[in-house]
């Protein structure tokens, strides 16, 4: 992680790692539930449930980075 900052930044590197860990877990619990005989079709709502929170957070996010005024120096 140390290295990923000195070249993308710090922010950056945090969603970076945040994104990570989010997609893990999400293989993980479908893994999981792949495992446990969960049907197929729960296992794909779940995923795509969880796709649609991280598009929808990511256009809030961005709307809102454009509406912040630059500053200038």
């Amino acid at each position: 992680m140390l290295i990923t900052t000195s070249i993308i930044g710090r922010r950056k590197t945090a969603i970076y790692v945040a994104l990570v860990a989010f997609f893990a877990t999400v293989a993980g619990l479908a893994y999981g539930a792949w495992v446990d005989a969960r049907p197929v079709w729960h296992i794909a709502l779940s995923v795509a449930a969880l796709g649609f929170a991280v598009t929808a957070t990511v256009r809030i996010f961005g709307r809102r980075q454009l509406q912040e005024p630059v500053g200038t120096a």
